[in-house]
């Protein structure tokens, strides 16, 4: 099947893709030999690969990319990453696909073969190779995945996609660098499900899938009738000198956490009988026993190991734990995410323990609670076998039972919640927006995600995560006019599924002369009055006072208590604006351009979803850094951070 229906690999050499990288260091590496390291500054990659001093390494993949035009793209100004695959590697597959050579394939499969070699806009270094899935997708808009390893005699080796082994690396050429490879890289053209249908270490969950049709909710590939062209209203923002595009694509994503076979055994649990059974124990209010119910014990456990989002292993929290966050040791530095699985009104929680120096802890509870690094339960992914890649997903295998049940939901219900505005959008994650690590303007064309509505004439963008933001995790959401100056913007969020009980409710922002002044709702019903967004923290109507400037006050915790009294409150201190060229506060917390507005305190009989409204009444834009959920016998101690 083709990875892209109704756009050809040819004609995708014309769209701009988005492709970042994440540097991940990995110690092996610290001591590489030096033996194969290479520097040709004076070359093009095009020009290297097709020189006839380098005809037996690479004159077939030369001779490719001649074929398919791309030889020109490759001796252009610019910055790739190519893995290039040696002529026996392209001879070996030639042989398995029982072709004679490259003149034998189609126009678009030689398209697709070489766009899965090279990685437009950005070099990409061996020492910036971790395990498991770049952040940088290739020209065929798939994730490469790299294994740095240790061989039998104790050399150091890398994999890609775990069977390509680099010969060479850094080859370091004018416009960028190259990896030559010993096997053609193929990503897989299989589903999720198709994956899962042939690995055998997990065939009860895949059989417990199949019983409860669940994997019919994880087909989707693309959304196909998406056009960026479609609003020609859509303009990027004057004046601002930052990269600003509209999404080429609009795809979907899934990821599983599964539980292997073994691990089902060493639990009692042999069959689907024993499987149901157990199911019926942890969710026991689940009666229906129609396998597709959403009532289903059997359903709601397998549901809640599915989700929306594609989440390679440093998508579920490691790439969100940017330069802006302070990481020293002590439990008010540990950092959260929150991600909606498919079973209906539930959350997983991630965790990163600064003191076990670990993130990826999924639904950790402390063996005493608050305190940090040790667990009475905790599930992790197993160390070999993550970033398990599909066409439409990924899947990671975990090393326990993967439960919402009472332990969880009050462990959650314990702390406070700051829930970044980008975890309520999958499409934002599933086309490789968020957690890129590149400061980047997404324009957001009408429709293109899903928790939100807005009126005909407000515009949606996305400012991935910059140095220069003093933003939770460095990224914001912006409504607004987008150049024009007579459009009042009304947008509703829905907010993740919130358990029952009662609790303050805040919203982070930073205020700027252009925000303007919007109505609140909560759930639909007014929060109060008109709040103006765009009066900074010092101003007497909310009288920030930074700490320590008073004498009377040292800590600034007075000050906290009067402005709580004005619906207030200072930004946290746990994290700060790396880049102090736009704000030049040490931390959030004695900024005068980072606020939490209190929306209110709010009593949910149930746990669901939630909806804030902010309408407008004066021009101006709405910007949204991240929502706070806070349990009322959380506030006393809930701290600065």
């Amino acid at each position: 099947m083709n990875f892209i229906r109704n756009k050809s690999y040819k004609d995708l050499k014309l769209i701009p893709i988005f492709l970042f990288f994440l540097v991940v260091s990995t110690s092996c590496w610290k001591t590489d030999p030096q033996d194969n390291l290479f520097t040709f500054k004076g070359e093009m990659l095009g020009q290297y690969l097709a020189s006839e001093e380098r005809a037996d390494d690479y004159s077939e993949f030369a001779g490719i990319l001649q074929e398919t035009d791309v030889m020109g793209l490759l001796n252009t100004y610019g910055e790739y990453t190519c893995f290039a695959p040696t002529n026996e590697a392209l001879y070996r597959f030639y042989e398995k696909e029982g072709l004679a050579g490259y003149h034998e394939m189609s126009e678009d499969s030689l398209y697709k073969l070489v766009y899965n070699h090279i990685i437009k806009d950005y070099t990409i270094e061996s020492k910036d190779f971790g395990i498991g899935r770049l952040s940088a997708l290739n020209m065929a808009n798939r994730y490469i995945s790299t294994n740095p390893t240790i061989d039998s005699i104790g050399f150091p080796v890398i994999y890609i996609n775990d069977y390509s082994l680099v010969l060479n690396r850094d080859i370091d050429v004018h416009n960028g660098v190259i990896h030559s490879v010993d096997r053609v890289i193929i990503p897989t053209d299989s589903t999720l499900v198709e994956r899962l249908s042939v690995d055998k270490n997990f065939s009860l969950f895949f059989e417990a899938l199949l019983k409860t049709n669940l994997h019919s909710k994880l087909n989707l590939i693309e959304d196909y009738s998406y056009d960026p062209n479609d609003d020609p209203e859509l303009a990027p923002i004057k004046e601002i000198n930052i990269l600003q595009e509209i999404p080429q694509f609009r795809k979907y994503g899934y990821t599983a956490l599964i539980e292997s076979d073994s691990t089902y055994i060493a639990n009692g649990i042999n069959d689907i009988n024993d499987l149901y059974a157990k199911a019926k124990e942890w969710y026991p209010e689940a009666t229906d026993e129609d396998f597709e119910s959403e009532n289903n014990a059997l359903n709601q456990f397998i549901s809640y190991h599915l989700i929306n989002k594609q989440l390679g292993y440093t998508k579920f929290i490691l790439d969100y734990d940017t330069e802006h966050m302070f990481k020293n040791a002590g439990p008010q530095y540990d950092m959260y995410e929150y991600i909606e699985p498919m079973l209906k009104n539930s959350l997983i929680e991630v965790k990163i323990d600064r003191k076990l120096s670990e993130g990826n802890l999924f639904n950790a509870i402390p063996t005493v609670q608050g305190e940090n690094g040790s667990y009475t339960k905790v599930i992790r992914i197993v160390d070999d076998n993550y970033d398990n890649d599909a066409l439409n997903g990924v899947y990671h295998e975990i090393d326990g039972i993967l439960l919402y049940d009472r332990d969880v939901v009050s462990t959650i219900r314990s702390k406070r919640l700051r829930l970044d505005a980008a975890s309520f959008f999958p499409e934002i994650t599933n086309n490789n927006m968020r957690g890129s690590g590149v400061a980047q303007i997404f324009i957001l064309p009408r429709g293109y995600l899903e928790n939100v509505s807005y009126s005909e004439n407000t515009k949606l963008r996305y400012l991935s995560q910059n140095l220069r933001l003093e933003d939770f995790q460095g990224d914001e959401f912006i409504f607004g006019n987008n150049n024009k100056s007579d459009v009042l913007y009304d947008l509703t969020l829905n907010i993740l599924p919130i358990p029952a009980g009662t609790y303050e409710i805040r919203l982070g922002y930073q205020p700027l002369v252009r925000r303007g002044v919007a109505q609140m709702y909560w759930d639909g019903k007014p929060t109060g009055i008109p709040v103006d967004f765009t009066i900074n923290a010092d101003d007497p109507s909310i009288g920030h006072q930074v700490p320590g400037r008073n004498s009377d006050d040292p800590y600034g915790y007075e000050n906290d208590k009067m402005m709580r009294n004005r619906g207030f409150m200072k930004g946290p201190m746990s994290y700060h604006a790396p880049d102090k060229d736009w704000y030049p506060a040490p931390n959030a917390r004695e900024s005068v351009r980072s606020l939490r507005k209190i929306v209110g305190k709010y009593t949910f009989d149930k746990t669901e979803r939630h909806t804030l409204r902010l309408k407008a009444v004066e021009l101006g834009e709405f910007m949204i850094d991240y929502i706070e959920i806070v349990p009322i016998e959380v506030l006393e101690k809930e701290g600065v951070y």
